[in-house]
């Protein structure tokens, strides 16, 4: 267990030694901007506690109302897409949902703060991270639960994605419950074959063709956890170069952005804790 020197002691979290079009998988309500994973299997809670539905109602001239995934870091923080929270300033309305595979069903939190990625580029898709910070604690429990965060890179296991939104791509019909899917992940060298343009802090992943799970990640999955064996992150759900494929997912590389993770967790967590004080 890695402990992140914060302002709290229980406060910890747990770790493990050509021009394309991109599309950015986060939901707006109202647009062709929905969520789902396509395919896939309907999933139990239990096997995905650390997963969060996050509802935001950006702070903007539109007040732009969108969904996007996350996954629970510890008791207050949850890792995200840095697009999910691109365009949106101080002020801005998140509603957390864990613990219920029915996203109606889930206890409901609120994020106080949030922070991307410094070097964050959405126009070239880069450094595509964030972390949301909940007002009150979490309580864990056997449907909610925090992820281990990898150090370095596991590509030879199959991974795991779940998420909330519409099953079907062309009618956008949104769905209720969590669904999941089994994930062959690319090294980043095997990823630039296919991806070229692919930037440092990315790898990638597609479903097993042949499995009764097939499926993979689309627009409102942003910022869902890729894990192997239940509970190690190796990657959030970034984007897609639809040029390419629908189906191969880029997802932002956990262990590259590994130090970035503690250093603002802990920053955010104490930033926020001398403001109340």
């Amino acid at each position: 267990m890695y402990r992140v020197k914060t302002c709290f002691t229980w406060f910890t979290i747990v770790v493990i030694l050509t021009k394309s079009r991109t599309q950015s998988l986060r939901k707006t309500g109202g647009s062709k901007f929905e969520g789902f994973i396509v395919g896939g299997r309907f999933a139990k809670i239990e096997d995905h506690p650390h997963s969060a539905y996050l509802s935001i109602q950006c702070l903007q001239e539109t007040f732009e109302e969108f969904a996007c995934g996350g996954s629970i870091l510890n008791q207050v923080m949850l890792l995200t897409a840095a697009h999910c929270f691109a365009d949106c300033r101080p002020g801005t309305r998140t509603t957390v949902a864990v613990g219920d595979a029915n996203k109606n069903r889930k206890q409901f939190f609120q994020v106080t703060t949030f922070t991307i990625h410094p070097q964050y580029d959405g126009l070239l898709m880069k450094n595509d991270i964030a972390l949301a910070m909940l007002a009150t604690p979490l309580v864990f429990n056997r449907a909610v639960k925090r992820v281990v965060l990898s150090k370095t890179g596991i590509y030879d296991k199959p991974a795991t994605q779940a998420g909330w939104g519409v099953t079907d791509e062309k009618r956008e019909t949104e769905a209720i419950f969590l669904k999941t899917t089994r994930q062959k992940v690319y090294s980043r060298n095997q990823c630039k074959t296919m991806l070229p343009q692919l930037a440092a802090g990315f790898i990638c992943g597609t479903g097993y063709k042949d499995a009764k799970d097939y499926g993979y990640a689309a627009v409102g999955d942003s910022g869902s956890a890729l894990v192997v064996l239940g509970y190690i992150q190796i990657g959030v759900v970034s984007h897609k170069i639809t040029d390419v494929s629908a189906s191969l997912i880029v997802y932002t590389e956990v262990p590259y952005y590994y130090n970035w993770i503690a250093t603002a967790t802990r920053a955010l967590f104490c930033r926020y804790s001398i403001k109340q004080s």
